[in-house]
């Protein structure tokens, strides 16, 4: 058995702007004994269909852009026999979407974080749940990304997540709905280790850093201020909400 974890899309252009982040911080949560998990970044190249085999686990981050992509990928991978799992926000939003289009064994809601170790410890034994609850993990729950398994010089920007959630609810954006309205931060020397520990990360151009709440605009500037070629951001639709990055 392996895991495959996949961020769809219709089109490949060989680089890509910014890190899917999630796929790295499910990798961090994939357990050791399963070994590191194959990653495709759609952005980047196409799925290779004959790297999976029956039995494997394919997990795939869907947002409703790249939705209908990613159910034509789950239904390859089922087809394939390999177990079929979607998360990310269109799937936590529209969980029953997945099981109808996409040939989804379960669907997992909400943080993969703290749920990802028990979905592939289920599908191992064969009793897949239809629907996980990742819930809303703390600040002090976010896993660091695995950027030792990004592929170098492929991205424009690396990425950092500082908090999840925000008080704002704009009718444009799904952050409030899916991550909450009461901000969950991470410590800013665990942000400042992964940010050294990603190595910005394998060759990227840059590293931005998201806060997107705005309560993180004091300790979001505090983490921005760590060094001086950092340049600070707001967001048009919460001023203090504050995303960082640095710059060459």
């Amino acid at each position: 058995m392996r895991i495959h974890l996949v961020n769809p899309s219709d089109t490949s252009f060989g680089i890509g702007v910014i890190t899917p982040r999630w796929l790295y911080v499910l990798a961090a949560a994939t357990p050791a004994g399963y070994g590191d998990p194959f990653i495709t970044d759609e952005t980047l190249e196409q799925i290779q269909p004959e790297l999976i085999q029956r039995g494997d686990i394919v997990g795939i981050g869907i947002h409703t852009g790249n939705a209908l992509r990613g159910m034509q990928v789950g239904r390859m991978a089922r087809e394939r026999g390999a177990w079929v799992v979607y998360g990310g926000i269109h799937a936590s939003l529209y969980p029953e979407e997945a099981h109808e289009l996409g040939g989804a064994h379960a669907v997992v809601k909400g943080d993969g974080d703290v749920v990802w170790a028990k979905v592939i410890a289920d599908l191992a034994r064969g009793a897949a749940q239809r629907i996980y609850d990742g819930g809303r993990v703390s600040g002090e729950q976010f896993l660091p990304a695995r950027w030792d398994l990004a592929p170098r010089a492929r991205y424009m920007w690396a990425s950092v997540q500082t908090v999840r959630g925000c008080p704002k609810h704009c009718s444009f954006c799904s952050v409030w709905r899916t991550d909450g309205q009461k901000p969950r931060q991470r410590a800013s020397d665990v942000v400042i280790e992964e940010i050294v520990q990603s190595d910005t990360p394998r060759g990227a151009g840059g590293l931005m850093s998201w806060a997107v709440s705005k309560t993180a605009g004091p300790r979001g500037l505090g983490v921005a201020r760590c060094a001086p070629y950092w340049v600070v951001q707001s967001c048009p639709a919460a001023p203090s909400a504050v995303s960082c990055w640095r710059m060459y």
